[in-house]
C-alpha cells in the first residue's frame, strides 16, 4: 500500500484479475465514502489494462447493495469497501475489495479514553478498520475499561463490523448492555445509525484525522424535517 494512501484498494490484484479473466468491460461500485476516489481508480485500471470501466452511480450502503443492473452490463464487477458474504455473491462476476486501512489506531484510542464516560464500552467499526479492534480493546482494557465486541447476524462478516444497512453487531446479546459505544472510523453516517438503533451514546475515534468527537445529531433532525 502506498504510504500516502490511507486505504488499500488492491489495484494490483484488480489488474491481475482483469488480465486473467480477459474482461473488456469492467464495473466499479463504491460506497458513498469512497465515491470521490472512483475516477482516479478507474483511470489507473484503464491505463494498466486497456479495458473500459463503468462506475456505478447508485447509492451503496452494504455488501448486499450490489448494482445488479451493472452486473448484467459488464464482464466483471469490483465492489469496493465491503466484505464478501456468502449470500451476496450474485455471480462469479462480482469481486469484493475490502479496502482496509493500515493507519495506526494507538494514538486516537488513547485520546478516546478522555471522552468515554462509561465502564463497559461496545467497540464497532467498518471493515476498513475491523482488524484493528483488538488493538483498541487492549488499550482501553489496560486503562481500566471493559470492552465488548459483538458478533453480528449473517449479513456481517466480522465481529464488531457495522454496515450502513445493518447494525446488528451493536445490538446482539451481551453488547447491548454496554454503557456506550466507541466507533473506530471516519464520518457520521455509521455512528448516527448506531445511535438511532440503540438509543445510546456513540463516540467517534477517527484514526485518519486523529480526533475524537461525537456524531452531529443535527444531521438526524435535518433528515427528519
Amino acid at each position: 500500500m502506498n504510504s500516502s494512501e490511507a486505504f488499500d484498494f488492491q489495484i494490483e490484484r484488480v489488474i491481475d484479475i482483469i488480465v486473467k479473466s480477459g474482461a473488456e468491460v469492467v464495473g466499479l461500485q463504491f460506497p458513498e465514502g469512497f465515491k470521490r476516489r472512483s475516477p482516479g481508480i478507474s483511470t489507473q485500471i484503464e491505463e494498466a489494462t486497456g479495458v473500459s470501466t463503468i462506475i456505478s452511480g447508485n447509492p451503496c450502503f452494504g455488501a448486499c447493495d450490489i448494482d445488479a443492473a451493472l452486473v448484467d452490463s459488464v464482464d466483471i464487477l469490483f465492489h469496493f469497501g465491503h466484505a464478501e458474504l456468502d449470500d451476496t455473491k450474485l455471480s462469479e462476476k462480482v469481486y469484493f475489495i475490502e479496502a482496509r486501512s493500515d493507519v495506526d489506531v494507538t494514538s486516537v484510542a488513547k485520546k478516546a479514553l478522555q471522552s468515554l464516560r462509561g465502564q463497559v464500552i461496545g467497540l464497532i467499526t467498518t471493515v476498513q478498520h475491523v482488524h484493528k479492534l483488538d488493538d483498541v480493546r487492549d488499550i482501553l482494557e489496560q486503562n481500566g475499561k471493559t470492552c465488548v465486541i459483538g458478533e453480528g447476524d449473517s449479513k456481517i462478516a466480522y465481529p464488531g463490523q457495522v454496515l450502513g444497512c445493518n447494525f446488528s453487531a451493536a445490538r446482539v446479546e451481551g453488547i447491548e448492555k454496554c454503557d456506550e459505544y466507541l466507533y473506530i472510523g471516519s464520518g457520521d453516517f455509521h455512528p448516527l445509525g448506531v445511535t438511532l438503533a440503540t438509543k445510546k451514546r456513540v463516540v467517534i475515534a477517527d484514526p485518519l484525522m486523529n480526533e475524537v468527537r461525537e456524531p452531529d445529531q443535527t444531521l438526524i433532525m435535518r433528515q427528519r424535517s
